[in-house]
């Protein structure tokens, strides 16, 4: 096997269909009988949700479904689920905006459009803060009502730092910054959930770990990891973006399994950018000792970073 692979060229298995413009992605699907789901999201950055009223989107010709929290499981979901504090649906508050709060599905997307311009949200605006460094301060206000926003805490030590200074030559310190980074791919972040009349999920979509996803759907719905099956297409960029299950899925198949139909979530570009997953910002604090001869003695670092509302945006 050595002498047949190393140091030849071996074909991409999907050059071919995405050269000549025949690979499916998951934007590209259509299944029999399928519907398009939309997602309310709000349009303020921290705010208590005071009243909400779906009956004119639900009265809606083409409008097939309207749900809210009241309709889906309310277990919280993180990435790492020790670190779960984000629910389908908020019901109490909204945390950035974009933050899900209803999901309509139609006939067409033109109609699941116009039935979320009809869903009436009331909110109570509350404090904002947009600055991890501001968020830790002791009066800054709390976005999920806990003794503080700092989210948890590693700390690493490796010797003497303090001592390893005193005898250092020379000293650098200096404070680092990077931006919020959105992937922009391609394909925006989209699914399609349809189920089976014995009561088993499958979900298509654009994942970089459909198996991880796959464990994300059943937990979140609390359903057996039996039922779940993800299908991957072709993506069209992750970078990252596309690991962390995407809350349109669970909604997708709530939607699904209400209506009895496929359902499509699709991002807008827009949504894209204002809900996707992105990369977090940083910002590091370093201090560096060294001898004159260029050997580095001592490393300090302070990383703070800013996972926004929730620990998996």
């Amino acid at each position: 096997m050595k002498g047949k692979l190393i140091g030849k060229r071996i074909p991409r298995i999907d050059s071919v269909p995405k050269a000549t413009g025949t690979a499916e992605y998951t934007v590209d699907l259509k299944l029999p009988g399928m519907i398009y789901g939309k997602i309310l999201r709000s349009p303020l950055a921290h705010a208590r949700i005071k009243s909400l009223d779906v009956s004119a989107a639900e009265a809606l010709p083409g409008v097939c479904a309207v749900i809210t929290a009241a309709d889906v499981p309310m277990g919280k979901f993180s990435f790492f689920q020790w670190l779960a504090d984000k629910t389908i649906f908020s019901s109490d508050k909204v945390r950035y905006v974009g933050d899900e709060v209803a999901a309509v599905a139609a006939i067409d997307a033109d109609t699941a459009e116009k039935a979320i311009e009809l869903i009436q949200v009331s909110y109570d605006p509350l404090p904002t803060v947009f600055e991890a460094e501001e968020a830790m301060k002791a009066d800054a206000p709390l976005i999920h009502d806990q003794e503080s926003n700092v989210g948890f805490k590693v700390e690493r030590h490796f010797g003497d730092p303090d001592s390893a200074f005193e005898s250092c030559d020379f000293v650098a310190e200096g404070c680092y910054k990077t931006d919020r980074v959105a992937h922009c791919c391609l394909e925006v972040s989209n699914c399609v959930a349809s189920w089976t009349p014995e009561g088993r999920l499958s979900i298509w979509t654009n994942a970089q770990a459909p198996h991880t996803q796959r464990q994300e759907v059943a937990r979140i719905l609390d359903i057996p990891l039996r039922d779940v099956r993800i299908i991957n297409s072709h993506m069209g960029g992750g970078f990252g973006s596309k690991l962390v299950m995407d809350m349109k899925l669970p909604i997708a198949a709530v939607l699904s399994r209400k209506t009895g139909r496929p359902v499509k979530i699709q991002n807008t570009r827009a949504e894209e950018f204002s809900t996707a997953k992105t990369r977090y910002g940083y910002t590091m604090y370093v201090k560096t000792g060294a001898n004159k001869d260029g050997t580095l003695q001592a490393r300090t670092v302070r990383v703070i970073a800013d996972n926004g509302a929730y620990h998996d945006k």
